[in-house]
Formats: structure tokens, sequence, C-alpha cells
């Protein structure tokens, strides 16, 4: 019994670690001097911490092919970080209503190339009251 206890408790340990690693490598992917495509990126990522229950974390990029870095979402150029901003935290209701939560902004880096650039930012989308 007292084994079986241990081994689940190695296994969540193990778990944490898999988890705390996935992060890292993302971070690690944005400070790379070789960036990756983000079709080697794995789905849907999201960067979310969501310290306040229903928040979510997502970031994205404005470019014209693949961005430099993992991102959960692409946008061509001509979009703005706001526009971008404001599309991912719409919410579209089944009575066909939106409602466009609070949301934030933080950019966290910019590249050129290709036609114009790339931008990408974290946009996190704060619940609704």
């Amino acid at each position: 019994m007292r084994t079986m206890l241990k081994a689940m408790q190695l296994a969540g340990l193990l778990a944490g670690l898999a988890a705390m690693t996935a992060v890292a490598s993302a971070d690690d992917l944005y400070s790379a001097k070789k960036f990756t495509s983000t079709s080697q990126t794995k789905e849907g990522y999201f960067v979310d911490a969501a310290p306040i229950p229903g928040q979510r974390a997502i970031r994205a990029c404005i470019g014209d092919k693949v961005c430099p870095v993992a991102v959960a979402a692409m946008f061509p150029c001509g979009y703005t970080e706001l526009q971008v901003a404001t599309e991912v935290c719409t919410l579209y209701k089944a009575d066909g209503s939106t409602a466009v939560l609070d949301h934030s902004i933080v950019h966290q880096g910019t590249h050129a190339g290709n036609k114009c650039g790339y931008d990408w930012f974290l946009v996190t989308c704060y619940p609704a009251n």
C-alpha cells in the first residue's frame, strides 16, 4: 500500500515537472536566436497562468507568413494589436449577440522580414462580471 502511494506521488511530481518544462520551452522559443515555425508547436499553445477563474491568455502574432515564435493565433498584415485583442476576446452567444471581454495587451517582440515584419504579444481576456 505504501509503495503504491509513493508511486502515485512520484507520478504526480513527474507530471508537474513535465508541465513546467513545457512552459520553459515556450519561453526559450521566445528568446532563442533561431526561430521556430508555428507548424512545429503543439496544438493551440496557450500561455495561461490564470490567477483569476476564467481568465485566458493567448500569444498572438501579426505578420505575413509564419511568426518566428510559438503563438496560438496568427493574423495577417494590416491588423493592429487592439483589433486582434478585440477579436480573440469576443464571446459569441447562442442568441446571436456578442460581448467583448475586458482585456490587456503586452507587446513581447518584433522581427523584421517578409511583407510587413512580425509583432507578437500576449492578450489576456478577463472574465465578464
